[in-house]
């Protein structure tokens, strides 16, 4: 289950994970509503989203919180459509205390879902109910409507970067420990310089050498890993 626990820290994405944590205290919804985090895939953008709605359900039971992808909202909306039950559509969506907005891109060209999905927004705003919406790129790219997704001048934006090496190798140590994977950091060292990709990834590339040393019987070594790794990038 993704908490902000289990949330991987760093340089690179301590702001969105700080402002996310303050989002789940609701301590002043109009400082930070809506929040939108965005940044490249594999980077931890659903892990605080969803960060944020467990958190809720388990302080607040009562809470009413709904995270959802775009992909997902699109279907309920059309799906509303064809069975005549927009009403019901609407009503599960303004009555929230809490919406979670998943891969925004996708959202492009779907006109009149993002007619629909302005008018969700504008009215879950006017009561001050809590925002926030995820996306590859920054809302300030997006166009819905032929306009951007910043409607207030109290939104918050907060990107997530691609890790840099310290970064990668702090999740690639952090990984092993928690995994009890037997290498020493100086594997997560090379696999860092040599994988200059998202912690999705990483994990992936981590996951994958531990299980093909216990299938194996060979010893996780630099060797083992640089092999392995010629292999893996070549699938």
């Amino acid at each position: 289950m993704q908490t902000f626990d289990n949330y991987f820290i760093c340089q690179e994405n301590k702001m969105a994970a700080l402002l996310a944590g303050s989002v789940s205290l609701q301590s002043d919804v109009d400082e930070c509503n809506p929040l939108f985090i965005y940044g490249g895939t594999g980077l931890g953008k659903t892990h605080l989203l969803k960060a944020i709605k467990n958190k809720h359900e388990e302080e607040s039971p009562g809470c009413k919180v709904i995270y959802v992808t775009i992909d997902d909202f699109v279907c309920e909306f059309i799906q509303s459509i064809q069975s005549n039950q927009q009403f019901e559509f609407k009503k599960k969506y303004l009555q929230l205390d809490i919406l979670l907005i998943d891969e925004l891109d996708d959202i492009v060209e779907k006109f009149e879902t993002q007619k629909e999905l302005l008018h969700i927004i504008n009215s879950l705003l006017s009561r001050d109910i809590q925002i926030v919406i995820s996306s590859c790129k920054s809302p300030i790219k997006i166009l819905i409507n032929d306009r951007t997704m910043i409607r207030r001048m109290n939104s918050v934006i907060t990107g997530i970067g691609n890790p840099g090496y310290d970064s990668r190798q702090d999740f690639l140590i952090n990984y092993i420990i928690k995994n009890d994977i037997p290498c020493s950091d100086s594997i997560a060292k090379f696999i860092a310089e040599k994988v200059k990709t998202n912690f999705s990834v990483l994990g992936s590339v981590m996951a994958s050498i531990d299980k093909t040393s216990k299938f194996s019987g060979e010893e996780i070594t630099i060797k083992m890993v640089e092999s392995y790794l010629e292999s893996y990038f070549k699938k």
